[in-house]
């Protein structure tokens, strides 16, 4: 059996570490080149689809992660369409939301608050295929034509998803796998940007500050099954599911991620946990 990692037409450093943690456990494992690759798939093979949406014939290989649900999960609204048709099979109490309510334009989202503007802000979209903070923002509203970004402005006509800003009191990052949860971190404060007073907590990235731990972090049932059922939801094997917690201990999917990066830890969890799935 050999395994390959495809990425379509972009190289990734998850995708080549996946394949060295697959290496080191006794398998053919290599990624694809992103272009130009001449290798053909036979009986028994195995396709990792680490992210793409490029869709590629590879029968008679058994393909992991098919590219209809990495399309599900790279678009957040259809992240969100799923995750709430999903919940006709789900065993999380129907009337609990699993994501942040959202809008697919600021005009929208100031009818669902009754005509006004949410009181704390709110976190703006101008991609919904962006990754790692690409095209998000946290705003204040100026007008119904302009968005408060920072010290600059954004035109209200640029912007494809919108969510009340919610204040959080943590955000995990939780790997699923076969419908099991296989690792996670928390993200935190790096403290290098705290002592600079550099970090922004309105949107944890490691531009603003944040960077993934894994001491001393510990994940609720309630977490876990939110995750779980996000994955299955886009019709995914795997994912990273990106979830944020209110003070009550409510947990909201902020996105899921099908080529997540990845520690050397986390790269041998997924080599290990794709040998059993297989």
């Amino acid at each position: 059996m050999k395994l390959r990692l495809y990425t379509g037409s972009r190289a990734s450093d998850g995708a080549r570490m996946l394949a060295t943690a697959l290496t080191a456990l006794g398998h053919n494992a290599k990624a694809l080149r992103p272009n130009g690759s001449t290798w053909r798939p036979r009986n028994g093979d195995v396709v990792i689809n680490w992210g793409s949406t490029a869709i590629k014939d590879f029968d008679p290989a058994v393909l992991v992660n098919s590219f209809g649900g990495v399309a599900t999960a790279v678009n957040k609204i259809r992240t969100f369409e799923a995750i709430e048709a999903y919940k006709s099979q789900s065993v999380i109490d129907s009337a609990e939301y699993r994501y942040p309510r959202y809008a697919p334009d600021v005009a929208t989202l100031k009818q669902q608050d009754g005509g006004r503007w949410p009181l704390n802000g709110a976190i703006i979209r101008t991609t919904l295929t962006g990754h790692s903070g690409e095209g998000t923002y946290y705003c204040r509203f100026e007008s119904d034509y302009l968005v408060l970004v920072g010290s600059g402005t954004i035109r209200a006509t640029d912007v494809v998803l919108c969510q009340a800003y919610i204040r959080k009191t943590a955000e995990y990052r939780v790997h699923v796998l076969g419908g099991e949860v296989i690792d996670f971190q928390k993200k935190r404060r790096d403290a290098a940007a705290a002592a600079e007073g550099s970090v922004i907590d309105t949107i944890r990235n490691h531009q603003n500050g944040w960077v993934y731990c894994r001491d001393n972090v510990a994940l609720t049932p309630r977490i876990k099954l939110h995750a779980i059922e996000a994955v299955a939801a886009c019709g995914l094997d795997f994912g990273a599911v990106d979830i944020m917690t209110l003070s009550s201990g409510k947990p909201f999917v902020l996105e899921v991620n099908s080529a997540p990066g990845l520690s050397e830890t986390t790269a041998n969890k997924y080599a290990e946990a794709l040998v059993t799935f297989l």
